[in-house]
């Protein structure tokens, strides 16, 4: 049972550290100009302009959503802000988006949808 409980708070204190590293930032209204979904259930969102020099694992216009990653972002999650994303896109909608400048990824969070 203790050996549970401190392999229980090495990990905390692993996912704490990392989560402490991660700078949120947001990328300011912007129209999506793609969505591309990949096999592991993440995606990438592509814009109309460019998020941020650093990001460049898919061109600076890009972030990805994965789940597991650096924000620690669930399946479901990842589910529910493609449902946010596509809603978007569909509709023209702006979205203003979280993103993590200390990775070539970007990777991202949060979304809010704006007329």
């Amino acid at each position: 049972m203790l050996k549970s409980v401190i392999i229980l708070i090495v990990i905390s204190m692993v996912s704490f550290v990392q989560m402490s590293h991660a700078t949120e930032l947001w990328t300011g209204q912007k129209n999506i100009k793609a969505i591309q979904v990949v096999s592991n259930g993440g995606f990438l969102i592509f814009f109309n302009s460019e998020v941020n020099s650093a990001c460049t694992a898919a061109g600076t216009d890009s972030v990805y959503i994965y789940p597991g990653q650096v924000w620690s972002v669930t399946t479901e999650g990842v589910q529910a802000l493609l449902a946010i994303a596509l809603s978007a896109y569909h509709s023209g909608d702006k979205v203003t988006v979280s993103y993590d400048d200390g990775s070539p990824n970007c990777w991202s969070r949060q979304i809010y949808i704006s007329k």
